[in-house]
């Protein structure tokens, strides 16, 4: 029984330091997600989860949580985000996915108060810009150093203050910032050619749609379904393509100007398959 003492004393401490070996050089941090259910009233969908995706130097990963919250090993000064879409229940109790993500850029953690990261919708927009420069980048086979050197090198944090300028000034003048209607690929071709500007995230080409199906809509942008509630008003891209939802989030398509719009139920949701 002696003999065996030491080889199983050995097993049991390298499963237990196995978790802080592979992250060894990383700071542990927790990653809180949003109350999805404060942005609706009594109309909220049922949350059935949350599709998670990390992109930072060190990993890349995807995966699904009903927790409201779950731990992520980062270096300091590391470039990255978090992004969390919630994945809701459909009229049918299908699983499908129509909001836009919440999320947060790693730079935003603060190590000196502590090791947490809070996601949020309007920073979601943010973040979804650097997932963009990660899938270009292909950080795996070491591909596209230029981009690389974009994302690594420009100002997260100033495009961050920015955007919260935008809502503050939104709310002084009684309307509402929804970051969505900017064209994502706008904004990172202007990043991408070192030429982005504060004006780049200002609201243009838009109008106020009312009155829609008596405001039994969602929007995909999840603060404004608050807006929707209380004004009776949702964003609209003028001239292009815009995904709307009605309350069993079926699809509903808007195209067109405020002095003619198209509106077509296509009542096609989209579906995820493989999270139960």
């Amino acid at each position: 029984m002696k003999k065996l003492f030491f080889p199983l004393l050995s097993i049991l401490l390298f499963v237990a330091c196995s978790n802080d070996y592979f992250h060894f050089g990383k700071e542990k941090v927790h990653v809180i997600l949003p109350d999805f259910t404060l942005e609706f009233d009594e109309t909220c969908p049922q949350l059935s989860g949350w599709h998670v995706e990390i992109y930072s130097e060190s990993e890349i990963r995807e995966f699904f949580t009903r927790d409201s919250g779950f731990d992520i090993y980062v270096e300091k000064n590391e470039v990255g985000c978090v992004l969390a879409t919630p994945i809701v229940k459909n009229f049918a109790g299908e699983d499908v996915i129509f909001f836009k993500p919440a999320g947060n850029l790693i730079c935003e953690i603060d190590f000196a108060l502590g090791n947490e990261l809070i996601l949020d919708w309007y920073k979601g927009y943010c973040s979804y810009l650097v997932k963009v420069f990660f899938d270009e980048t292909d950080l795996e086979n070491g591909h596209n150093e230029e981009t690389w050197n974009v994302l690594a090198c420009f100002n997260w944090f100033k495009m961050i203050d920015v955007m919260e300028e935008r809502v503050l000034d939104c709310e002084i003048k009684g309307c509402f910032y929804n970051p969505w209607v900017i064209a994502p690929e706008t904004v990172t071709r202007q990043i991408a050619l070192h030429s982005f500007r504060a004006s780049h995230l200002t609201m243009k080409q838009y109008f106020e749609l009312e009155n829609l199906c008596d405001n039994k809509i969602y929007s995909s942008f999840v603060p404004e379904n608050k807006n929707i509630k209380k004004n009776h008003k949702i964003l609209i891209k003028q001239s292009e393509v815009n995904l709307i939802s009605d309350y069993n989030l079926d699809s509903i398509i808007v195209t067109g100007t405020a002095i003619k719009y198209k509106i077509k139920y296509a009542g096609m949701p989209q579906y995820i398959i493989g999270y139960e």
